[in-house]
């Protein structure tokens, strides 16, 4: 008797345990449906105001008319006429004119090859897309960038109306105009370029030899860097740091212009100290900083150096130079390949 007692008593107990368990589970159940349905009905009584899993697709499904609209936009017609000059205006004849229609929504753009004619004319038509992308080149010229009022040696030119700044409208009469840069006469030139030094933070020199086929301190050029950047307050962004170039036997001078390539007779500084300090306006205040110079060495010979100083993380400088081994010739142009 006691152990069929103690039987009953068992299952009793574990009937009372899975009851238990139901009502914890059928209102958690409650709970999450609540949740999706906010409005306080019934869930038994509210089943169409669920959302189901065709109404969550159809949600995300873009609207067929603006998608049309969207497709359609590629198949607008393009015409475009353009005309290659050189830096003096006058008209680059049989230049590579390199076009580029997006015409595909999901796809790559179609390429078209054309040349300029004698007038250093082209022209394009019949073909379609949202937008043209026109480039320009030719052997012996360099290709400038485009400018706010130029559009260089290339450009895109939007057709769709959609646009922000609205359709190309293209002129016969008043083709693009696009620049090439003419070489002049080249001269042989010793190029280092474009290479990585590191650069110590403390003020120790580094040393680049721009003419590598000589040995001993000729032709040479030195940077030095202080920065603070390790001693600068947690959280802050700024630090003092001080970049200086000089010139071993020689002197240096600014060159503005990614197109002068004649060195100046005079002008040059033995060395320049760029300083940048942590109390500049944020909008002022740089970890990097490029200069362009001419240089000129006490024997006559010529060079033009570009520099990039990143003065955090790795801290490097980026170098390039050209060196006119020629002494008195102050012609540094470069091809243009």
């Amino acid at each position: 008797m006691k152990s069929k007692k103690f039987i009953y008593i068992s299952l009793a107990f574990l009937i009372a345990i899975m009851l238990l368990l139901f009502l914890l589970w059928k209102s958690r159940i409650d709970d999450r449906i609540d949740a999706i349905n906010p409005t306080g009905l019934s869930h038994r009584t509210s089943k169409t105001n669920h959302p189901t899993n065709t109404n969550i697709q159809n949600q995300n499904e873009p609207n067929p008319e603006k998608l049309r609209e969207f497709e359609l936009a590629f198949l607008t017609p393009i015409t475009f006429y353009g005309k290659v000059v050189d830096q003096y205006g006058d008209p680059v004849p049989q230049a590579n004119v390199r076009l580029a229609a997006n015409d595909k929504p999901w796809g790559k753009s179609s390429k078209h090859d054309k040349f300029t004619n004698g007038e250093g004319l082209f022209s394009i038509a019949g073909i379609r897309g949202i937008s043209l992308f026109v480039e320009v080149s030719k052997p012996g010229y360099h290709q400038l960038p485009k400018s706010e009022n130029q559009v260089g040696s290339g450009s895109s030119f939007p057709y769709s109306t959609q646009s922000v700044k609205g359709p190309h409208r293209p002129d016969k009469e008043n083709p693009v105009m696009f620049v090439l840069y003419k070489q002049g006469v080249l001269e042989p030139l010793i190029k280092i370029g474009r290479k990585q030094f590191k650069v110590s933070r403390d003020g120790m020199p580094t040393v680049i030899n721009l003419n590598p086929n000589l040995t001993g301190n000729v032709h040479q050029m030195t940077i030095k860097c202080w920065n603070k950047e390790k001693d600068k307050p947690p959280g802050q962004r700024q630090y003092d740091w001080t970049l200086e170039i000089a010139v071993h036997q020689g002197g240096l001078i600014q060159r503005k212009d990614s197109f002068d390539f004649i060195a100046p007779l005079e002008g040059y500084q033995p060395s320049e100290a760029i300083q940048i300090s942590a109390s500049l306006p944020l909008g002022e205040w740089r970890d990097t900083v490029m200069r362009s110079y001419f240089v000129k060495f006490n024997d006559g010979v010529m060079a033009r150096v570009d520099i990039e100083m990143i003065a955090h993380g790795d801290h490097f400088a980026m170098w390039k130079s050209y060196l006119n081994p020629k002494a008195g010739s102050r012609n540094l142009e470069s091809d243009s390949k």
